[in-house]
């Protein structure tokens, strides 16, 4: 593969971590593989002979190949791949990607353009269940789950490979990625969790800010290092747009606003209400054209909505909304209504979309559907909700529960999870969140998961959210990452100098358990299986 000093080298694969893509002939096809360049070996297998593991002074890469839609303008590929243009235009991600290329097959470009008129698939045929035969469900898994868009894809191969006109064409294509990372799943605490979850919401936000929305936040999309940093992958279905709205609108001096702010606060006394200058202030920004009682009115809802009966006297805090430094980073958000004409696309993993995103499904009746930044919070609420449900706490196996289909675990876990289709688990996420019933879930989780307050809190924020246009969605970022903050501080503040030192040993642990799975062609070095030193690596005498 090319380099970024644009110099062809090679490299050696040592092991599959996704090969599900493999067996199939639909959608992307992703395969991924950790590999290492091959000028690197002979240091690998030195610190192999000498340690049994390989640590991280080389670099261990990874290397996606996936099938990519081709333009639709039907040009072909362009120069830069659909997903490395994404990470380009991202920014915050840069340095992430080392190289990214299409692949070519005796010097032409590998497309099921190609694939489609050659003769040798002209025999192939596809066998359909017998009528009768009852379709077994699948299999609950975590990380083997792809994304879903609207494409009709799952057709017989025949059909697929002779179809024409509205089929989806798709090139070949690698990308070389920067260090391998760890799933979710590996966390070795609820910290640890939390906070890789806290750096990939913190970078959603930012690539957000850029233009760059990734629509397809799902468990295998959210990877951590043995540092504990986060990292946010899979750009593939991330639409960018470069349009941006004004969210909050600044004046030189107080003098503008006093007359609105009078007329808010007067407005809101009648109710029994009062707030503080920062607050009224930061309301006013963000409706600017509106006079000050239509304002108060706006508020009132919000403070009915998000706090009910009780409180009387607000402060910018009990909002939870940004102070004017932080306000700078919200002040122009991309705009992604103006692509709605273009028609639009679902995409996600199903597992973890947003119950407006299944249901397609907008906060009005009056305004077409399109997916938002908070549609992908949701996706990131989902995943945790999964893990802390599906694993014997932190760092845990599948829950053995889950191997009896009829347990009760396994039941509710079918219905949140891996519903028959996505209508069904639209509606049955709304009632989770919509109509405040999560505690039905919160039951299930496993004792080590002691989340329920910050689940509880982020369920009822995605609730307000999901129904109300206004700051607060707008603000989702900030609103979650506020929630995250507060659960990992009072978690920092609980765990003993004990405790962390068994994490770290758990993340020593986990390091040599990932790379022991790796392979390297050991016969050449003099390392072959039959060798006293391999036969002790693997307990035989």
């Amino acid at each position: 593969m090319l380099t970024k000093d644009n110099e062809c080298e090679e490299f050696l694969t040592i092991r599959l971590v996704n090969g599900t893509g493999a067996r199939m002939l639909c959608s992307r096809t992703t395969v991924v593989w950790e590999v290492i360049r091959f000028s690197a070996l002979p240091d690998f297998i030195s610190k192999y002979k000498n340690q049994g593991v390989t640590d991280t002074e080389h670099k261990v890469h990874v290397l996606k190949q996936t099938w990519q839609q081709i333009p639709v303008s039907g040009q072909g590929a362009s120069n830069l791949l659909g997903e490395a243009e994404m990470y380009a235009k991202a920014e915050e991600q840069g340095g992430f990607l080392v190289s990214a290329e299409y692949v070519l097959v005796d010097g032409d470009l590998s497309s099921t353009l190609n694939i489609r008129n050659s003769e040798s698939f002209k025999y192939l045929d596809f066998k359909r269940t017998q009528p009768g035969v009852k379709k077994r469900k699948p299999k609950l898994r975590d990380e083997t789950v792809g994304p879903f868009h609207d494409t009709d894809t799952l057709a017989p191969l025949k059909t697929l490979l002779n179809r024409s006109g509205t089929t989806t064409e798709r090139v070949q294509a690698r990308l070389l990625m920067d260090e391998t990372r760890y799933p979710f799943t590996y966390s070795v605490s609820c910290l640890e969790l939390l906070s890789a979850l806290r750096e990939c919401v913190q970078t959603h936000k930012q690539i957000y800010l850029h233009g760059v929305l990734h629509r397809d936040i799902s468990l295998r999309n959210l990877l951590i290092k043995d540092d504990g940093k986060r990292q946010l992958i899979d750009l593939d279905h991330a639409r960018y747009e470069e349009t941006k709205k004004q969210v909050f609108y600044t004046t030189n001096s107080g003098s503008a606003t006093e007359p609105r702010l009078d007329e808010l606060q007067i407005y809101l006394a009648k109710s029994g209400f009062q707030v503080d200058v920062e607050s009224g202030n930061f309301v006013l920004q963000y409706f600017p054209q509106l006079p000050g009682q239509k304002v108060g009115s706006l508020l009132e809802d919000i403070i009915d909505r998000r706090f009910g009966k009780g409180l009387t006297s607000f402060t910018l805090k009990d909002f939870g909304w940004p102070s004017k430094e932080q306000r700078k980073d919200y002040r122009e958000l991309p705009n992604f209504m103006v692509k709605e004409a273009q028609g639009f696309i679902r995409t996600g993993t199903m597992r973890y979309m947003s119950w407006q995103v299944l249901l397609q499904q907008s906060v009005s009746v009056t305004e077409p559907f399109v997916h938002e930044a908070y549609h992908d919070i949701e996706s990131f609420f989902w995943v945790i909700v999964y893990i802390c449900i599906t694993r014997k706490g932190p760092g845990g196996n599948r829950r053995l529960e889950l191997q009896d289909e009829e347990s009760d675990l396994s039941k509710a876990v079918d219905i949140a999870f891996n519903p028959d289709n996505m209508q069904q688990l639209g509606r049955t996420r709304r009632d989770y969140i919509a109509r405040g019933q999560l505690n039905v879930l919160m039951k299930h989780f496993h004792k080590h998961f002691d989340l329920h307050d910050l689940i509880t809190r982020w369920g009822k924020l995605l609730a307000f959210t999901s129904a109300y246009s206004g700051p607060d969605r707008d603000l989702i970022h900030h609103h979650t990452l506020r929630l995250l903050d507060e659960a990992i501080s009072k978690l920092t503040k609980e765990r003993s100098p004990e405790e962390e030192e068994i994490e770290n040993g758990k993340r020593e642990k986990r390091r040599k358990l990932w790379a022991s799975k790796r392979r390297f062609p050991m016969q050449r070095y003099g390392m072959a299986n039959n060798t006293r030193g391999a036969k002790e690596r693997n307990g035989q005498t």
